[in-house]
């Protein structure tokens, strides 16, 4: 008869490992079919400490954890972990574990260290910032490191606040003009004092910031003047070419009242 299974455990195959891919099917005797269901994966949070991944612990931020599926520990002890496996069809061709998890069909399995890691206090602080075009690096922190924190201010010896996370050393940076600055953070939640600063691009300290707007200030008053000296000059012109105007219109008015009583004489002169 032909049945379905799982490739780990050989059991009736559960909803994470047709999630996994891990679903094959063969022939089977009828008394040796599949009958019990697989339990051999489950769920969790797991980090990276150099390069390794572990378990993680209640205490350990979230924002550096990756969720995933992994084998049971429990499947693992009681088969015994690194042993032989009788993996794939018919269960009949011994397999290394270790040789086939994170590669095929395996890779999207999350296999960590069954090492439980006691707390070891918190880690040193980043150092050897540096940047390269918006880019900031710094040197591995030594401790149970699992991702760093990226502080900036406005100021290089000001208070810095939080503005990203990584666990990578390096960081893309945001803006120009701030100071920047690392901390590490550790499997427990221990996070190290702050990196060295650094600058990436410039910052002006408030003296060259207060001549700055004491000479836009200045620069805007003088504007301001020239305007109403501007507005005074073409007020001061409206009243000339005013006065002007009325001028010529008395000695229009004075030209036709001569001319009216010249006209007068004549007439009676002529009576």
């Amino acid at each position: 008869m032909s049945r379905s299974y799982c490739a780990l455990s050989g059991n009736i195959p559960s909803d994470m490992c047709q999630e996994l891919g891990l679903v094959q099917t063969d022939l089977f005797n009828i008394e040796h079919a599949p009958s019990e269901a697989d339990d051999s994966f489950t769920t969790g949070r797991f980090v990276e400490i150099d390069g390794e991944r572990f378990a993680a612990v209640e205490e350990t931020p979230e924002e550096f954890t990756s969720e995933g599926m992994s084998i049971d520990q429990d499947f693992i002890d009681q088969l015994g972990w690194g042993s032989t496996y009788r993996l794939g069809s018919g269960w009949s061709d011994p397999v290394d574990i270790e040789d086939v998890l994170g590669s095929g069909d395996w890779s999207d399995l999350m296999i960590a260290n069954d090492d439980e890691l006691e707390d070891d206090g918190t880690p040193s602080s980043p150092s050897s910032l540096s940047t390269s075009g918006s880019t900031l690096t710094w040197s591995q922190a030594d401790g149970q490191v699992i991702g760093y924190r990226i502080y900036i201010s406005d100021e290089e010896d000001g208070d810095f606040e939080e503005v990203g996370h990584t666990t990578e050393t390096e960081f893309d940076l945001p803006s120009e003009g701030y100071a920047y600055a690392v901390s590490s953070v550790s499997l427990y939640g221990h996070e190290s004092g702050l990196s060295d600063s650094i600058i990436y691009g410039t910052i002006e300290d408030e003296e060259e910031e207060d001549e700055d707007e004491e000479e836009n200030e200045e620069e805007a008053r003088e504007d301001d003047e020239e305007d109403e000296d501007a507005s005074d000059e073409q007020d001061g012109n409206d009243e000339e070419e005013d006065s002007d105007n009325d001028d010529d219109e008395d000695n229009d008015e004075d030209e036709e009242n001569g001319e009216d009583n010249e006209d007068d004489e004549d007439e009676q002169n002529d009576e």
